[in-house]
Order: structure tokens, then C-alpha cells, then sequence
């Protein structure tokens, strides 16, 4: 539908959607709205920031919002013609924010996954900028938002309260799911190796995992958490698509 929902404290959904991009590409399975994300000054400048796939012409983007009333409204385009697939799928699109304020996105390869590896290909790369769309003066390649590339397609990535790691699921073609600590500069091999590669050129992943269950959201647990028992505090949870 393209629309955004808010869900009140009391757990009700808000009949009004609080915004609705018309120009939306939905096809495919992995295209439409993908990311959502509250600016780390939202109480003081009520901004969120999207990250969806769009038409006219095809490709994919990121806006800020202001919430005035629980309506997004004064639409800014952040970063716009991120790489796409027309079959919609590869296109990553999770979006947050970390510890040192800067705006992390993660991108499929838009099935081009020989430029996974180019620098200047924005497609299978985490990114990462300012809140106004700008480049940081300490990324790791200048004047460039790459944060760090040879990805293939990331359904997840966390910083964990721990340390300021940043963990990343990614979802290997038939074999070698991974769990990646993303470091600056880092390149994970995708095309040219997956998994375990034992290769100096690429970071291997923390783990891989064959047969290939989908890996998708992860989060870490933080101390102190009420929600899981004390076993799981510091731990990463990684949820699994293939079976649930």
C-alpha cells in the first residue's frame, strides 16, 4: 500500500496512516518500504527517515519526514538513486542510526554482483552519512559513503550496547549464510568468496551457516534486559526465515 502505520502506547493502530509514498515500487518479493528509522534527535525535531524502492524512474531512495501531528510531512530526499533490480529483490534497504550519530544504510547488490566490489557502486555496500545526506570527512574511502563493500544482501545489521559493534546478517546464494562485525573500510568478499575463506584479501564472517537458513533481523541483548532472562544479556539474536 505504501503506507506507514503507527501503533499508539496502548497497542492500537492509528486509523490515519502517517504517510503513504505514492510513487512506490512493489514488485518482486524484496521491493517497497523497507526501512524506517527515528532521527537520535526526534523528540527535539520530530525527523524519521525511509528508505523504499520508488518509480519514475526506478530506483531506490531515502527521505526524510517531519512529524507534525502524527503526519509525515515536508518530504527532503536524504540520498536518491540507490541501485535497484527490476525483479525487486537484492535491495537491502534497513536503515539506522549509531553511536556516533551518523546514518548507516545497508544495500543489496541490485543483482549486479560483480560490483559489489567497486567502490563507486553504491549497490552491495554498507553506507554510511550524515543525517542531511552528506558524506563524513573520516569515511573510510573519500568523498565516497561507502562504509564497506563485496555484501550481497542484508536483511539486518545492530550495533551492540556493549562494545559499539556493528553486526550484520547476510543471506549467501546456496550455501554460507553469514554474521559479519562490520568494520570501516572492511571488504567481505561477495562475489568472490563466501563463508569461511581463509582468504587475507576479505574478512570472513564471525560464522557461516550451510544449509542456508535465511538469515534476517538481529539484535543484541542489552544488559539489565526485562524482557530476556540474564543467560541472554550481551548475547546477539538472529532470526531465521527458512523455518521460522
Amino acid at each position: 500500500t505504501g503506507n506507514i502505520r503507527i501503533i499508539d502506547p496502548g497497542w492500537q493502530l492509528r486509523a490515519q496512516p502517517f504517510y503513504t509514498a505514492s510513487n512506490l515500487f512493489a514488485s518482486g518479493s524484496e521491493a517497497g518500504l523497507l526501512g524506517i528509522t527515528l532521527d537520535p534527535n526526534f523528540a527535539s525535531n520530530k525527523y524519521v527517515y525511509v528508505y523504499y524502492s520508488a518509480i519514475n524512474p526506478l530506483r531506490n531512495k531515502i527521505i526524510r519526514l517531519t512529524d507534525v501531528n502524527n503526519q509525515g510531512v515536508n518530504e527532503t530526499v536524504i540520498i536518491d538513486n540507490l541501485p535497484i533490480s527490476p525483479s525487486g529483490i537484492h535491495n537491502g534497504g534497513i536503515i539506522k542510526f549509531g553511536p556516533d550519530g551518523k546514518l548507516y544504510v545497508v544495500t543489496g547488490d541490485a543483482e549486479q554482483s560483480a560490483l559489489a566490489q567497486d567502490v563507486n557502486y553504491l549497490g552491495g555496500k554498507v553506507l554510511r552519512i550524515n543525517s542531511d545526506g552528506s558524506i563524513p570527512s573520516d569515511n573510510p574511502f573519500p568523498n565516497s559513503s561507502v562504509y564497506s563493500l563485496g555484501h550481497r544482501n542484508s536483511f539486518g545489521f545492530t550495533f551492540h550496547p556493549d562494545t559499539n559493534d556493528l553486526w550484520q546478517t547476510e543471506n549467501g546464494p546456496t550455501t554460507d549464510d553469514e554474521v559479519n562485525r562490520i568494520i570501516a573500510g572492511g571488504n567481505y568478499g561477495w562475489p568472490i568468496v563466501t563463508g569461511i575463506a581463509n582468504n587475507p584479501s576479505y574478512i570472513d564472517p564471525i560464522i557461516a551457516i550451510t544449509p542456508n537458513i535465511a538469515v534476517t533481523g538481529i539484535t543484541a541483548i542489552p544488559e539489565g534486559s526485562l524482557v530476556y532472562p540474564e543467560s541472554y544479556h550481551h548475547n546477539l539474536l538472529f532470526a531465521d526465515w527458512n523455518t521460522g
